[in-house]
């Protein structure tokens, strides 16, 4: 089914029928305020068989994963793990990446981010903490490159051809979108102090 659904999908709809079971069974309403962002790029992000190849095992470490906060517990899991089964497969560092970028993602509102060979798109909720301006700028520096659509949707063009420069690049607008309002340079402009 991980493989079929992708292992985000499957681990938030394991999360949600677990909470609606015990919620039933104490009468509770179901209170789903919190998010995961989505990160799709076009590649494996899952932890192989032939890497930890106990079921059980794989689906622990799952859970692990999902419940890291912090860049330090990110390494600090990737170590246990390269200590536990050897070197990492490319598919579980991409793993470790896309969960970093999720935690980068969660405190500016980004929801969703889906990226290909030659273009993506970074989905806002609500609540966002990225500034418009940052948006603007960026947009009006490169407009063939940059464009928004609705209030909610930015959308980039870029080659990226391998999963490495698809999340260099997603790692790279975020750190620009995370940007506050005064660091981001006018265009025609130095930057301000």
């Amino acid at each position: 089914h991980i493989k079929e659904v992708g292992f985000e999908l499957y681990q938030s709809m394991l999360e949600d029928a677990i909470l609606e079971a015990k919620a039933k069974g104490s009468g509770l309403q179901v209170a789903s305020d919190s998010f995961s962002p989505q990160i799709t790029v076009d590649a494996p992000i899952l932890i192989p068989e032939n890497y930890v190849p106990d079921l059980s095992l794989r689906m622990g470490l799952y859970r692990r994963m999902n419940g890291l906060k912090t860049r330090q517990e990110i390494e600090s899991f990737a170590a246990e793990m390269i200590d536990r089964f050897g070197l990492l497969p490319e598919q579980v560092k991409t793993l470790f990446r896309v969960t970093a970028l999720k935690l980068r993602c969660e405190p500016l509102g980004i929801t969703k981010v889906d990226v290909g060979a030659e273009h993506g798109r970074i989905e806002f909720g609500a609540q966002t903490e990225i500034d418009p301006m940052v948006l603007v700028r960026m947009i009006q520096d490169n407009p063939q490159r940059y464009r928004l659509e609705g209030a909610t949707m930015f959308r980039f063009n870029a080659p990226m051809a391998g999963v490495e420069l698809r999340l260099n690049t997603v790692e790279a607008l975020i750190d620009r979108l995370a940007q506050a309002p005064q660091d981001t340079p006018v265009k025609g402009k130095g930057k301000r102090p």
